[in-house]
């Protein structure tokens, strides 16, 4: 295993959230503020791989594409099969577009290291982020800059495995020049405790540029997803799927800012939240079209399914329109599973519990479809650690 360095002293320049700031209304920061946290930095040698090489092997078997394996451990980088190029925080905070602003997550992205990868052929890349098991209330926080040059295709797993009573910061940049395509994939495994994981991505598509991103988050503990999204080229699209599960009193907290700056751009942004016992799934995604943006198109949508009367929903699809001739919509439900069909599965043999689960496998498919993994090795993925 990579040697790992915990500073003695407090982490104490954290600037935590507004209370009154609405990105962050629901979110259970007083349970993670009082935390001690210190800074895990890796160095020396790379770590062992969370993934076992038999499934390692069956994902490189899947594709004829050359693969790429980037290992990020605590809050340093390594790849022997990529170009990674260490640099100044400020490369990454330059990069964000100025609507991005966020205080919070700004004083992690000052201190943090940054790497930047450039990706210039066809290719599958996986990234593994992880840290060491036995180092509670430890924090690591990293930037990553990915440029995928023009016409590049590129299939993209990232498996997060947080370890337990950890903070994990990860903030990512995908810079999509003209007529790239990124197929992404975002599996998370749960820890054995409760652990704090900040998931930042930002997109800025050029010309053409396609993203289709599947977001599975498992964890023990609060999760928040942050993206943001510029579509600053002429018929860029983007399309992000997330199917969660939250149980006990875990939090999933999403948030979005999804900016069209050119004509005829489109996106989609889809939740699919399962929660029970007193979990809470939070979403609110803001859509904004500027002035003479003609033809965009844009559409959210948030589902919510109850195994409990206990569970907590925040569902809040904004739209913020400022130009004519774009197609807009929105939507949000809430409920529990269908007890017409639990009846008929029933019926039919299966006990309350295998016919619920049997609904909830039909739900998560209608997400993990959109994957360009097979479900089954989505699932194993997910299991490997827990």
């Amino acid at each position: 295993m990579k040697v790992i360095e915990k500073e003695n002293k407090k982490f104490e320049t954290i600037q935590w959230p507004d209370p009154k700031d609405e990105r962050y209304l629901y979110f259970p920061f007083d349970q993670w503020q009082q935390v001690p946290w210190k800074i895990a930095r890796a160095k020396d040698e790379q770590s062992q791989s969370l993934l076992s090489s038999t499934l390692l092997q069956r994902l490189q078997s899947l594709f004829s594409e050359r693969v790429v394996y980037i290992q990020v451990f605590a809050n340093q980088v390594i790849s022997e099969d990529i170009s990674v190029e260490k640099k100044e925080s400020s490369f990454f905070i330059n990069a964000l577009d100025s609507d991005w602003e966020d205080p919070f997550l700004a004083s992690f992205q000052k201190q943090a290291e940054t790497y930047y990868i450039p990706i210039e052929q066809n290719c599958i890349v996986i990234v593994e982020y992880s840290m060491p098991e036995d180092f509670s209330n430890s924090f690591a926080s990293f930037n990553l800059y990915f440029s995928i040059e023009s016409g590049v295709n590129v299939k993209f797993m990232e498996y997060f495995a947080p370890s337990s009573h950890s903070f994990f910061m990860a903030n990512r940049i995908f810079h999509l020049q003209e007529e790239s395509h990124l197929e992404k994939i975002v599996l998370t495994t749960q820890g054995k405790n409760k652990a704090l994981l900040f998931d930042n991505i930002y997109y800025e598509l050029q010309q053409k540029a396609f993203v289709s991103s599947v977001n599975v988050p498992q964890i023990k503990g609060a999760y928040r997803k942050n993206m943001y999204a510029s579509f600053v080229g002429q018929e860029a699209h983007l399309e992000n799927y997330t199917l969660h599960r939250v149980k006990n009193n875990d939090v999933y907290d999403h948030f979005a800012k999804l900016k069209h700056d050119a004509k005829e751009t489109s996106c989609k942004d889809t939740l699919h939240a399962i929660a029970e016992d007193e979990g809470v799934s939070n979403f609110c995604t803001r859509i904004v079209i500027g002035k003479n943006i003609a033809k965009a198109t844009s559409n959210q949508k948030a589902k919510g399914i109850a195994l409990s009367n206990t569970v907590k929903f925040n569902f809040r699809p904004e739209l913020e329109i400022y130009s004519d001739e774009v197609e807009c919509s929105h939507g949000a439900s809430i409920g529990s599973l269908d007890e017409e069909a639990l009846f008929y599965l029933r019926a039919r043999g299966l006990s309350l519990e295998e016919a619920k689960e049997l609904l909830v496998q039909a739900t998560e498919s209608s997400i993990l479809d959109h994957s360009f993994l097979p479900q089954d090795l989505i699932q194993e993925v997910i299991g490997e650690n827990q």
